[in-house]
């Protein structure tokens, strides 16, 4: 069992709420109206894992600070000995007491949200002027977390705000923390929109033409660095000695990792999927035993169940996170 279950990790999309209204996410804050998973659901679906000897689990959202008894999620992780427990979240609830609550409850990663330095534009993307709170936090962080990686969406309009981005992270002289640079991707609820359709084509930026931007400006040094599970388009890289992750569009040609990839996506209302191009289980309800039945049904089965031409994407979009807002639509209609 352990062989067959140790290189798989659990994605939690912990709650759709977020505190932020980010203009190529979700800026009205919509989430689809029915009941989010509770406690009961969550801790059977982490135990489920464990007993499967699942080796991480990933916190994220929305915002998964706003999920009520988050830090308790993270501790019981840590009693069932998951060996890695991350966070993906905007930064904005951890400066004060959370971080060290969230370290010695047990998250040992955290990966933080942040798009631009400036002040303005920072409101202007995320719709409140948190800037200084974040950059407060992701200093602090470096302090309690084994690795810290900033995520930074790239938009044609804050593109000259990564040289100060990476400035600002070179500053911190941290060993554990690198910055992950990521192209505008058509999968959450306001691309689906038309106003968010056209947002999509004037932002986002081609990988060359951003591979020639640093390279114009950063000693750039390609990595090989094989990350198991890693998105297959994910290119490593040292800018002036950080470590860089770029992930390119997840488009029509984004190959699946097929083997590769050993994650498993419970969304906020209590549904378990084991690739974005499966149909979710909803597991609400059920027990321990009869989620762990589930999953090892779904591992079993996944080359026989999925589309044999899968990409690493949705081909029918709609966010997860969220549950059906604005509907669903087809990935190509991107192109």
């Amino acid at each position: 069992m352990k062989q067959i279950y140790n290189q798989w990790h659990l994605r939690i999309f912990s709650t759709p709420k977020c505190n932020l209204r980010c203009i190529y996410c979700n800026p009205e804050g919509k989430f689809e109206d029915r009941k989010i998973m509770d406690e009961q659901v969550l801790n059977n679906v982490i135990k489920a894992c464990s007993e499967l000897s699942f080796k991480g689990v990933h916190f994220t959202g929305g915002e998964p600070m706003m999920r009520e008894n988050i830090i308790l999620a993270i501790k019981y992780c840590k009693n069932l000995n998951y060996h890695d427990i991350s966070m993906t979240t905007n930064g904005t609830e951890l400066f004060n007491r959370n971080i060290e609550e969230l370290a010695h409850a047990g998250l040992k990663r955290v990966n933080i949200s942040l798009d631009t330095m400036y002040r303005n534009e920072y409101k202007k993307l995320c719709g409140f002027d948190s800037l200084l709170t974040v950059k407060d936090s992701i200093i602090k962080a470096c302090s309690f977390f084994s690795f810290v990686k900033i995520n930074s969406v790239l938009l044609r309009n804050n593109l000259d705000s990564i040289s100060s981005l990476i400035d600002f992270i070179l500053s911190i002289k941290s060993k554990n923390i690198s910055l992950k640079l990521i192209t505008l991707m058509p999968c959450n609820p306001i691309m689906i929109t038309e106003s968010g359709h056209d947002l999509f084509h004037s932002e986002v930026i081609a990988e060359e033409e951003l591979l020639t931007y640093l390279r114009n400006k950063y000693d750039v040094v390609k990595t090989c660095r094989v990350v198991p599970g890693d998105n297959p388009n994910t290119v490593h890289m040292t800018l002036d000695g950080l470590s860089v992750e770029y992930l390119s569009m997840p488009s029509w040609n984004y190959k699946c990792a097929d083997a590769g990839c050993k994650k498993f996506r419970l969304s906020p209302y209590g549904e378990l999927s084991i690739c974005l191009n499966d149909n979710p289980y909803n597991i609400n309800g059920l027990s321990v035993e009869e989620i762990r039945d589930i999953i090892r049904m779904k591992v079993d089965s996944k080359e026989e169940t999925l589309p044999k031409d899968r990409i690493h994407y949705a081909k029918t979009i709609g966010a997860v996170r969220f549950g059906n807002v604005y509907g669903r639509t087809d990935i190509n209609t991107f192109q």
